[in-house]
């Protein structure tokens, strides 16, 4: 049943009046954000103007509470007027969460539900967004009895379609009103509430929604606030497989003992180590907390540290430097991958700690996986031709070797590129090295590197043959095609080679520009034309070999 009203004139009651001043020209006004103004005795004696000033002196929220608790049925009805159903619908949620189930009563009864009317202009009722609204506020200040009121108006709601695809997308917003709730709660500590949160999602088939791997999960929340009962709650749930590193570094960082602890213990069970996790992720207080209440192994050390150089992990790095524990095999073990990997941050840092043996840093030269960290090391040391060369053969033949292909990565491919084109101008340079990086890295130049290459070093013809069929076999070396091709610079032999690899390939363009400036052989494009699968490649090379069988008779 929909609750009654009294008429707002009712508002003032024989005792509100009892404070009227000697001076029966003015009268105190019994609202208590005006209970300091003095008004005469004609405008107090008009009810209806006095609630109308009391309404322009506070917010709508509370006005319409007041109204409400008051049962003031025309004074309620003017404000819901002017300030519409979105007015209400923020007084639902400020009433929410000052724990006045009353008014959200009373509000969703009177103005909650769709009821069809002519001469609607619109829907006149209050909308969901605004009760979840209310209910998430509700959560957050550990109002249960107004969360558990609201639920079923927010979890459970009706779409207008009957397209179920389109109604996914309501799907996900009912869903994420669910997770807000329980984030809420979690974050401030309400037991209670989070465990309705979570039981009702298990009862009614949602809670498989939950991503328990999302930065601000329930969990997460309630570590970095230190709520034990809570966490300890979302712990015990066997349906969730939770990320328990965000929750302990949230904890750690926060300085949450108990909770990081409990988070420890469970990380431990679960997944394994959590210290090389921390320094994984880069999470410095984690890291530290760790390593200050836990006993910290050897070989946790070890992988933690090569972890954060890897990672560039700058401030955990210094952090475990400090500790003493990092042996010098094992800070060169560190230095000289980070100079492999290319990681200039992480070399320059370590560097600056001059605690790498000469060797460590002879090797991370030769080795150095980008540009920035070969230059850096150039400047810092003294390099010899030998270093140069190393460097420079190191760079040519990335990718290509035992040790590189096996962790290959196209950063560091084209970084090592880059190192190449920075030094093929020095004179040290043998000429058999400069033929084999040219065979390896020229398709993979700017055409104008790699005509400086081979104009300003002796090549050998096995290696020009190599480059060329590498560009035919590479969408980068067309351009290397032509200028070998154009200017007859590659032997026969791999010419023959080029076209049938060509056309397995489906290589059109490289193609079509070698056979305006090579010559074939019958026998090799019947080869050509056997091998190829498109068709335009299949038409060349049937004229082609039409054209050379006219021309042998």
């Amino acid at each position: 049943m929909k609750r009654g009203f009294k008429r707002s004139g009712e508002a003032l009651t024989d005792d509100a009046l009892d404070d009227e001043k000697a001076d029966k020209h003015e009268v105190r006004c019994p609202y208590k954000k005006l209970i300091d103004v003095h008004f005469p005795v004609a405008v107090s004696a008009l009810p209806h103007v006095l609630a109308a000033i009391n309404d322009f002196a506070t917010s709508t929220e509370e006005a319409t509470i007041d109204a409400i608790q008051n049962k003031q049925q025309d004074r309620y009805n003017d404000l819901k007027a002017r300030f519409g159903f979105e007015g209400l619908g923020k007084t639902m949620a400020f009433a929410a969460g000052m724990g006045l189930l009353d008014v959200v009563q009373f509000i969703m009864e009177v103005d909650g539900n769709y009821s069809e009317n002519e001469e609607d202009s619109g829907d006149d009722f209050i909308s969901w967004e605004s009760k979840r609204d209310a209910a998430t506020v509700a959560a957050s200040k550990g109002h249960f009895s107004i969360v558990q009121y609201l639920y079923p108006e927010i979890i459970f709601r009706e779409y207008d379609s009957d397209d179920e695809d389109a109604d996914l997308p309501y799907q996900g917003e009912v869903f994420k009103a669910a997770w807000d709730v329980l984030t809420n709660a979690a974050e401030n500590g309400h037991l209670e509430t989070v465990q309705f949160a979570v039981q009702d999602a298990k009862r009614n088939n949602y809670w498989h929604w939950y991503d328990p791997t999302h930065d601000s999960t329930a969990l997460t929340q309630a570590s970095a606030n230190g709520h034990v009962s809570v966490v300890k709650f979302l712990l015990e749930d066997q349906e969730n497989a939770w990320d328990v590193a965000k929750p302990f570094a949230a904890a750690a960082t926060q300085g949450k003992q108990q909770v990081a602890n409990m988070l420890y213990e469970a990380y431990s069970q679960r997944y394994g180590d959590l210290f090389v996790k921390m320094s994984t992720n880069g999470i410095l207080e984690g890291v530290k907390f760790l390593y200050e209440h836990r006993t910290i192994q050897t070989a946790q050390l070890h992988d933690a540290f090569l972890a954060t150089v890897k990672l560039e992990h700058i401030d955990v790095v210094e952090f475990l430097l400090s500790t003493g524990k990092i042996s010098p095999r094992l800070f060169d073990e560190g230095f000289q991958m980070a100079a492999r990997l290319g990681k200039l941050s992480s070399v320059t840092q370590l560097f600056g700690y001059k605690r790498a043996s000469a060797q460590a840093i002879s090797n991370a030269l030769e080795k150095a996986g980008s540009l920035g960290v070969f230059q850096f090391l150039s400047v810092n040391i003294d390099v010899s031709d030998a270093a140069i060369i190393a460097a420079f053969k190191h760079a040519a033949l990335y990718g290509t070797t035992a040790e590189t292909i096996k962790s290959f990565s196209s950063e560091i491919s084209r970084q090592c590129i880059e190192i190449v084109n920075a030094l093929y101008m020095k004179d040290c340079i043998p000429a058999e090295v400069m033929s084999e990086a040219f065979a390896w890295t020229a398709f993979k130049q700017p055409i104008e590197v790699a005509i400086a290459m081979y104009t300003k070093h002796p090549m050998s013809r096995e290696a020009v043959g190599r480059a060329f069929l590498n560009a035919v076999n590479d969408k980068r070396g067309l351009d290397l095609v032509k200028f070998l091709t154009e200017n007859k610079l590659v032997d026969q032999n791999f010419l023959d080679e080029g076209v049938k690899a060509a056309a397995m390939s489906g290589r059109k363009r490289v193609v079509r520009i070698m056979y305006a400036n090579t010559t074939w052989h019958s026998s090799v494009v019947a080869k050509a034309l056997e091998l190829t699968k498109n068709r335009s490649l299949k038409k060349l090379f049937q004229r082609e070999l039409e054209r050379l069988s006219l021309r042998q008779n």
